[in-house]
């Protein structure tokens, strides 16, 4: 349980899990929601089969066009294999599935089935682990079932094929239609450049190249399939995972191996167990002032799971938004110390059970009040019972979302940025880049104005997913540091990274 707790709260913080990669790579971890799209593929000319496309809904009814933001695959009628860092924040009431989709602007012949359970490897993000199972509320009818590889089988060298929708370009363009491209299982050693992060144990890694370039998948192929041609029936052996960047030839993708004898029992079980959902958000109950003792209440769950908790607090600007969010405790109570006053508090409430973990946040309450001063033995003041505390309409959360840059590229003397920053609260809103030049400039005064800082404001493409276009820039080398923010104005801690302008 301690295990558990500790990689929740280095979650919340947004502190990496694994391992740094080299320095000159902007690394994506595990789990993170960013991988999408084909880039460099082939327009798949129709349905494919065994693909389904991931959507949020309510009541199991998706908005229409289709926003797909994640895919899986069919394993039969009833069930669909995906990735579980398409499922973190999301429970089956929110989910569907939408069955032989070509276009997501054309819903002609696409069967939307509900979701009724989600089923997360119990160790995810720990060691990669990354499958998810969804339960269907009906059957299919429409598409067919890709049978899985055994376990144990051996990959490397053999031809397969990825597929979803996405990002196709550096410009941000999203497809309306679904695209494909050929890959091949690399052997581990291709990844190697991932260092630990790469996990061989429960990771494939897998590329190619065509006519256009590097192939790999990108934003929004979270969860989709790797089939391997080589067979009568395309035999489902990876899932898609993350990368660095796409299409980068030093960083192949890396897909969930399910060949892995763990993954592959799980990912055949007859009837996979059920995540836990919450019935509501926790809540914080107590006084919010020094010296007194706050409770989490974790409410009611679905799935018996067993609960840990993890306690927050910040400080509240002049716009209502928090900033030195810090961790202060993981016991279901919070004794507010002297240090606390003036701080806004809540608690996440990490739940798991057989069919992995989830964790939800109580509202915020506070700020907290100093102890009242006693004069011969009365209380001048009482400091009120918790309430939440007001953001404007907004319910105010303290989890920073994660920026990632997944894509960059310089050409004709122009950078583009694809940032992509959701945390477990949802989807960033919004985004921007502070870029500053590194070579060329003069010393000393002269060069001040030359190295100075210029900002850019993101351009939302998509749920969780923006890009930044610079104006024409000198040739030289410049710095970037991309920052997100939530609705409760989270500030994601800065991705930084340098590219160099070439002269074409």
């Amino acid at each position: 349980m301690l295990e558990i707790v500790i990689r929740a709260l280095l979650l919340t913080l947004g502190v990496a899990l694994l391992a740094a990669a080299p320095a000159d790579a902007q690394r994506i971890r595990t789990g993170d929601p960013v991988r999408g799209s084909i880039v460099n593929g082939t327009d798949a000319g129709g349905p494919i089969a065994y693909q389904v496309a991931l959507v949020e809904a309510e009541g199991g009814s998706p908005k229409f066009p289709f926003e797909v933001f994640c895919a899986g695959t069919i394993r039969d009628p009833t069930h669909v294999i995906t990735a579980a860092h398409c499922l973190a924040d999301l429970d089956a009431p929110d989910l569907a599935v939408v069955a032989n989709l070509y276009r997501t602007g054309v819903r002609t012949n696409t069967e939307v089935v509900p979701v009724a359970a989600v089923t997360t490897h119990p160790s995810w993000p720990a060691g990669g682990n990354d499958l998810g199972i969804l339960t269907l509320a009906g059957a299919l009818t429409k598409g067919t079932a890709a049978p899985l590889v055994s376990a144990n089988e051996t990959m490397t060298g053999r031809p397969g094929l990825i597929s979803g929708w996405g990002l196709l370009s550096d410009e941000g363009a999203i497809p309306d239609a679904l695209q494909q491209a050929p890959v091949s299982v690399y052997a581990d050693s291709a990844c190697r450049r991932y260092g630990s992060d790469y996990v061989a144990a429960t990771m494939l890694c897998a590329g190619g190249t065509s006519p256009g370039g590097t192939v790999d998948a990108c934003q929004g192929d979270s969860g989709g399939p790797l089939v391997l041609t080589d067979t009568l029936s395309k035999t489902l052996a990876g899932i898609v995972s993350f990368g660095v960047g796409c299409a980068d030839p030093d960083f192949p993708g890396v897909y969930t191996r399910l060949a892995n004898p763990d993954l592959n029992a799980r990912a055949l079980a007859a009837d996979p167990p059920a995540r836990a959902i919450p019935n509501g958000l926790p809540t914080v109950t107590g006084t919010p002032a020094t010296g007194q003792t706050l409770t989490c209440d974790p409410g009611t769950w679905t799935g018996s799971p067993a609960l840990s908790f993890v306690w927050l607090s910040a400080l509240i600007n002049a716009a209502g938004e928090p900033y030195d969010v810090r961790a202060d405790g993981t016991a279901q109570q919070l004794t507010l110390s002297s240090a606390m006053a003036r701080r806004v508090v809540t608690c996440d409430v990490i739940a798991v059970n057989a069919g992995g973990t989830r964790t939800i946040q109580a509202r915020v309450v506070g700020p907290v009040a100093t102890a009242p001063t006693v004069v011969q033995g009365t209380a001048q003041s009482t400091p009120a019972a918790a309430t939440p505390a007001a953001s404007g309409g907004t319910p105010l959360d303290l989890t920073a979302p994660v920026a990632r840059v997944t894509r960059r590229s310089c050409a004709k003397r122009r950078c583009t940025l694809t940032i992509t920053a959701r945390d477990s609260g949802g989807p960033a809103t919004s985004a921007r880049a502070v870029y500053r030049r590194l070579t060329g400039c003069a010393k000393g005064r002269r060069g001040k104005r030359c190295r100075a800082d210029h900002t850019i404001a993101a351009k939302r493409a998509g749920t969780g997913l923006f890009v930044v276009r610079t104006p024409r820039l000198a040739i030289a080398r410049y710095r970037f540091t991309v920052t997100a923010k939530d609705a409760s104005g989270n500030v994601s801690r800065p991705a930084t990274l340098s590219l160099s302008v070439p002269r074409r």
